[in-house]
């Protein structure tokens, strides 16, 4: 009987609840992948030391040690390792670190988990095209886009952040406002399956631009879901017409799965 190969495989990103979702799916190739994460470059290099890689899959923007930097210093420590960049932006050097050899890839965002379990499965060898084809397929025909659209508005960076990146692995397409006016720009140009937003936001916030744009919300088929760590406005919120109310804190785990109800596409938590 031929012993099996594990491969190594570690998640680098500053959000821990991101890097949860995104190892959380790459167990699910197989027994035969091993998944650690790590929460900044410092810590993922300690790591590195102490245990050879397969593959290191780091977000690019990080506090200290960006992803680019990252691979660098793995490349020099580790160089079969090999190294896949998240990015949501289109950062200058990223051809020229592939052309160096710092990176073996990477990824652009927002994508699915069903994307990136792909890459996982090119670079790191497997038997799991078949789930992954038909994952794809299933988002695909579920949505034009292959994903669900939705609009976050929240004032809070961190949260906006957090929520905008974690919705993004898990497979929905993700556009996020700090403003009442950058959302209005956004619902003219798009047509969204849910509105996530914060009931309030300095003086205004979600319960304002609810009732200026529930008609349009209505026709569109948008659900509504608001959000407020004041739990009395529920009611006024059902009353103008919001499909759903959290109370903050909202753990990223019920989120995730209240979206995955209401627009009929699974997620991985």
């Amino acid at each position: 009987m031929t012993e099996q190969v594990v491969k190594r495989m570690l998640v680098v990103d500053d959000e821990p609840n991101v890097t949860m979702v995104v190892a959380d799916s790459l167990r699910k190739l197989g027994k035969e992948y091993e998944i650690e994460t790590a929460h900044n470059g410092a810590e993922a290099l300690e790591k590195i030391r102490q245990t050879a890689y397969t593959l290191v899959i780091t977000d690019y923007k990080m506090p200290g040690m960006d992803g680019l930097d990252l691979a660098e210093a793995i490349r020099e420590l580790s160089p079969q390792t090999l190294v896949v960049l998240m990015t949501a932006f289109n950062i200058h050097g990223v051809q020229e670190k592939l052309d160096q050899q710092a990176l073996d890839g990477y990824i652009q965002k927002p994508f699915t988990v069903a994307q990136i379990r792909s890459i996982v499965e090119q670079m790191a060898g497997g038997e799991v095209a078949k789930e992954v084809e038909a994952e794809a397929a299933s988002a695909i025909k579920s949505s034009p886009l292959g994903t669900r659209r939705i609009l976050i508005m929240d004032d809070d960076d961190g949260l906006r952040h957090l929520y905008s990146k974690a919705l993004s692995y898990a497979g929905f397409t993700v556009h996020a406002a700090a403003t009442i006016d950058a959302a209005q720009h956004l619902l003219e140009s798009f047509r969204f399956d849910v509105f996530l937003a914060d009931i309030r936001m300095g003086h205004e916030g979600g319960m304002e631009l609810l009732r200026d744009k529930r008609e349009t919300f209505s026709q569109q088929g948008t659900q509504i879901v608001m959000v407020s760590g004041e739990p009395h406005y529920r009611q006024y919120c059902q009353e103008l017409g919001a499909d759903f109310f959290m109370t903050k804190p909202i753990s990223l785990e019920s989120l995730m799965a209240l979206l995955g109800r209401l627009t009929s596409i699974p997620t991985t938590t």
